[in-house]
């Protein structure tokens, strides 16, 4: 899997632990694309910013931050690991207040095991 078809999936993946949140203002939101705009290699935790398009809310200009554990140059993204199985949640914290995406994929729990307030139906 390379960056471009990760993208892609993740967007999917994104819809579908959208969908499993009991908050009703985030039930109902679905994802529209992910744009990457900058990889922070030098941050104390690595991560790749960008926009969101995200439906369902006002606004669907969002802004996301995806956490990518500790390569030491773009090269060595391990995009597969930063793809959650459709059997792990936790990962996504979505803030409709500030329209920001925050997604933690090597910190994901498997389903039934997340903390209050994100649990899976």
């Amino acid at each position: 899997m390379d960056g471009p078809d990760f993208w892609l999936r993740l967007e999917y993946r994104v819809c579908s632990e959208l969908e499993g949140f009991e908050d009703r203002r985030i039930r109902f939101l679905s994802c529209d694309g992910l744009s990457p705009e900058h990889i922070d290699l030098e941050a104390p935790e690595p991560c790749i910013r960008g926009r969101a398009w995200i439906h369902g809310h006002q606004d669907s200009r969002w802004t996301f931050t995806l956490f990518i554990g500790q390569p030491r140059s773009e090269a060595e993204i391990d995009w597969p690991a930063l793809l959650p199985a459709e059997d792990r949640t936790g990962w996504l914290t979505p803030d409709v207040a500030a329209r920001t995406l925050t997604m933690s994929p090597l910190a994901s729990l498997p389903d039934g095991d997340t903390p209050l307030g994100r649990q899976r139906t």
